[in-house]
């Protein structure tokens, strides 16, 4: 046998192809859905029921529970499809709030809500459930498949230790879970209708739809953002998007 070959450090250059795992994040209307739809031979988890006017491959029904979405995770690993859509993240940490209060409520005073949940303890329990759903993602990734995740914007106040306080966009969960999430994706992207500030002569002014629909990929003053592709700062939420992640 050939002992370099058999090497166990052998080392590898360059740009390696890849599946991937991104998050678009928006408010409601600026068509994430309809975009979603043009990934590769994608199939989308409905958890919010409002695909029925988008021309897309998806599940026969909403999906109500955690246990649905990873059955069907277990499905997707092993069908035909290249490009899982979950449908939205919003909605998937409803469920994973659910367990967490459920879980609670075996063993201690019952609660309605995770913020029910005393001492701050909730956050870090939904946390934990959510590091749960990202090992599975994980493992769905490691297959070779895409993973899609879509969802909601907030707005949220940064208490700046250097200058002002100011307001910013970020995907709509939990403030504890958002950063264990975005960080274990390629790509967290901001979706908007691209818009301008049309001053008026008393000095007011408002802002005016252009009607281009844009994705922000790198970090903005604004909103959340990240990167790991070689992807300009912003560009059309078209298809192309997808062909320049591979």
């Amino acid at each position: 046998m050939n002992e370099l070959a058999a090497d166990p450090f052998s080392v590898v250059h360059g740009k390696q192809p890849a599946a991937w795992k991104v998050l678009v994040y928006s408010n409601p209307g600026v068509g994430k859905s309809t975009w979603a739809a043009l990934a590769p031979k994608h199939i989308f988890l409905d958890l919010e029921n409002g695909l029925a006017r988008v021309d897309c491959t998806k599940t026969p029904h909403q999906l109500k529970s955690y246990e649905e979405v990873v059955d069907w995770l277990r499905w997707f690993i092993k069908s035909e499809y290249q490009t899982v859509v979950i449908d939205t993240v919003d909605e998937l940490e409803k469920f994973l709030s659910a367990k967490v209060v459920a879980t609670w409520n075996q063993d201690n005073k019952k609660v309605t809500t995770v913020a029910d949940i005393p001492y701050g303890r909730g956050g870090d329990l939904l946390v934990a459930r959510w590091r749960d759903f990202i090992a599975i993602l994980d493992h769905v990734h490691a297959t070779g498949k895409n993973v899609l995740l879509l969802g909601h914007e907030q707005i949220v106040k940064f208490e700046n230790p250097t200058g002002a306080n100011y307001d910013f966009y970020t995907v709509n969960i939990h403030k504890k879970a958002a950063p264990v999430v975005m960080a274990k994706l390629d790509g967290v992207f901001f979706a908007r209708i691209d818009t301008y500030f049309k001053g008026e002569k008393d000095g007011k002014g408002k802002a005016v739809a252009a009607g281009e629909r844009v994705l922000y990929t790198t970090q903005g003053g604004s909103f959340v953002a990240k990167s790991r592709f070689d992807l300009p700062d912003s560009l059309p939420l078209d298809g192309a998007v997808f062909s320049k992640l591979i």
